[in-house]
């Protein structure tokens, strides 16, 4: 016998006053989007400087926010993403594009070698269903840095 497990997605709510307005198909930049993260961290009480945790935006095709997740939390130096659920999440706020954040606790703002491997399997394995990874920033206590900045992507 095979039991089904019912996963819920809890979707949180930027108390901060940042304004997010409709942006009709343009995508937000680098420091608005690391300002949205760097308040969903803070909503969450979630501390930057203890452990890795991977937050997912999704978004419609006007980019307006559809979904905020928080994906995982890993340890001091590492985490793990579940594509499965972040797929569902996706796929529940039927979004078209997602843009994902993880913190350094070490408060090193480069990009590890895994952490480019991940976002190319990302980027990839959602492209099949038409999603696009549009983003991926890592923060720490007190700066932030971009994938698409950096021409990573």
């Amino acid at each position: 016998m095979i039991k089904e497990k019912k996963v819920y997605f809890k979707t949180y709510k930027i108390k901060s006053d940042i304004k997010i307005e409709n942006t009709y198909g343009k995508f937000l930049d680098s420091f608005t989007l690391s300002q949205i993260f760097r308040q969903i961290y803070k909503d969450l009480d979630i501390d930057l400087t203890v452990s890795e945790s991977f937050i997912v935006l999704s978004l419609d095709t006007n980019h307006n926010i559809k979904g905020i997740l928080l994906l995982s939390q890993g340890n001091i130096n590492s985490i793990l993403v579940d594509f499965r659920l972040l797929g569902k999440f996706l796929f529940d706020t039927l979004g078209t594009a997602f843009v994902v954040c993880h913190n350094h606790p070490s408060g090193n703002i480069k990009f590890s070698d895994s952490d480019i491997e991940l976002c190319k399997k990302l980027k990839n394995s959602f492209s099949q269903f038409d999603i696009k990874l549009l983003d991926s920033f890592v923060l720490t206590e007190f700066n932030y840095n971009s994938m698409l900045d950096c021409n990573l992507f």
